[in-house]
């Protein structure tokens, strides 16, 4: 059985249930299949669902309407054989029936597209417009219903008390942790904006170390170096040495690492230096590893989101940047985490005492979408004593623009505060109490 022919099928079966047939009914077509007999069997769904909108359609009466409507012989043979093979598959994972069901559609329309473009070439006026409606549908499709729609008046108190009792995660930066209310939520997306070696990536690799004491896993992506040097940094910080004290006796990261790894915590590490990967690519990438793994990501941090590739890379570069943030953010919500990300500010900002959302380079937009938006802000004097600011530029969480005063050390990876580095020992030696 080819791959074309299994995803029909897992389609087929998927929608024999009432609740996914009116859900994702609206996304699919008859043509979208590939054969004749996957076809009558998604036609035959079709109607029996107009008699019987209150039950499942199981695979004896498929087999029923199969003998009743189809009248070739070696068709009805294909349709029962069909029938048959989908008693088989199981469709217990709700996101990956979401995903499946997407994909197959995005595609379906967009070789819709490409055939009937084909066939326009030889024709001295070209519908483009009628092109480009099948892909700017595929790409705006949702199978959202009126299940996912929110009924104020339901349950207030109910609200309250999720609003509450939500979900947060540590960044690990006690004094932004107070700003933030407790951390960071599923779904949200976090931009840290500063020029070009004002720390971004020692931001990044601090939130991924915050996680990793809290005992959770971290996806980080790398787009600009190696994931080698990527790991070299949190070796840096977990340990508290620099570079050149590890390189002189490599055994000093061992002990830390054993007593990190005691938590269940875990760290993967993505590099995607050397290609332009879109946010569908890393999507794919991360919903593959869980699967295989059997293991959902708790964070998830891109170094850094000014360098994904846009879905439509023709378009103008600032209109490309907003659409990768914007995707950046529906990728959080997707995934139910966190996810941080840094962008480069404009040359200006190098001399500013505040780095802003003003200050962002390139597209406003980028910022536009971020429930969090911090400026790395530090001048001459407070490089030399090895001190920062993070300015809280948007934040749908805190009150006002807050300023974090903390410090500062890139040669050992660190940012943060006396009391954050109580955790560790002169020796930079994880304690074992924490």
């Amino acid at each position: 059985m080819n791959p074309t022919e299994t995803v029909e099928l897992k389609i087929l079966s998927i929608v024999r249930s009432r609740r996914n047939w009116y859900k994702y009914r609206p996304v699919l077509q008859p043509g979208f299949f590939s054969t004749e007999a996957n076809r009558q069997i998604f036609h035959l769904t079709e109607q029996f669902f107009k008699k019987h909108d209150d039950r499942k359609l199981i695979v004896a009466n498929l087999k029923m309407l199969v003998i009743k409507y189809i009248k070739d012989k070696e068709l009805k043979q294909d349709c029962l054989n069909i029938a048959i093979r989908l008693r088989k598959i199981q469709t217990n994972d709700s996101q990956m029936v979401e995903d499946l069901i997407k994909d197959f559609a995005k595609r379906q329309l967009v070789k819709l597209a490409i055939t009937e473009g084909i066939a326009l070439l030889d024709e001295p006026n070209i519908n483009l417009a009628g092109l480009k409606g099948h892909v700017d549908r595929a790409m705006s499709l949702t199978t959202e219903t009126e299940d996912n729609v929110y009924h104020y008046f339901k349950d207030p108190s109910e609200r309250i008390k999720e609003e509450t009792l939500e979900k947060k995660v540590s960044t690990g930066i006690d004094k932004l942790d107070e700003v933030l209310d407790g951390g960071m939520s599923p779904g949200e997306l976090c931009v840290f904006l500063g020029p070009p070696g004002r720390g971004k990536t020692t931001a990044l690799i601090n939130i991924g170390v915050g996680a990793l004491l809290k005992g959770l896993t971290v996806f980080h992506v790398t787009l600009e170096i190696s994931d080698r040097k990527i790991a070299r940094r949190y070796d840096m910080r977990i340990s508290g040495r620099t570079f050149l004290s590890l390189k002189t006796n490599p055994e000093r990261i061992h002990n830390p690492l054993l007593k990190l790894r005691k938590n269940g915590c875990d760290l993967i590490i993505k590099d995607w230096s050397m290609e332009s990967p879109t946010v569908d690519d890393l999507y794919g990438v991360i919903i593959s590893y869980q699967a295989r793994m059997r293991k959902n990501m708790d964070i998830v941090i891109v170094d850094y989101g000014d360098l994904l590739g846009a879905a439509n890379r023709s378009q103008e570069s600032r209109f490309a940047l907003e659409e990768v943030y914007t995707e950046l953010r529906r990728l959080a919500v997707k995934l139910k985490v966190p996810l941080y990300t840094a962008s480069q500010s404009n040359r200006e900002s190098l001399n500013k005492m505040l780095v802003g959302m003003k200050d962002v380079a390139e597209s406003f937009g980028k910022v536009k979408v971020a429930d969090v938006v911090i400026g790395i802000c530090q001048t001459p004097e407070e490089d030399e004593d090895k001190l920062v600011r993070l300015f809280i530029a948007k934040s749908r969480k805190a009150s006002g623009h807050p300023i974090i005063k903390l410090e500062f050390d890139p040669d050992k990876m660190w940012m943060g505060s006396n009391d954050e580095k109580a955790k560790f020992t002169d020796a930079g030696r994880l304690k074992t109490n924490w």
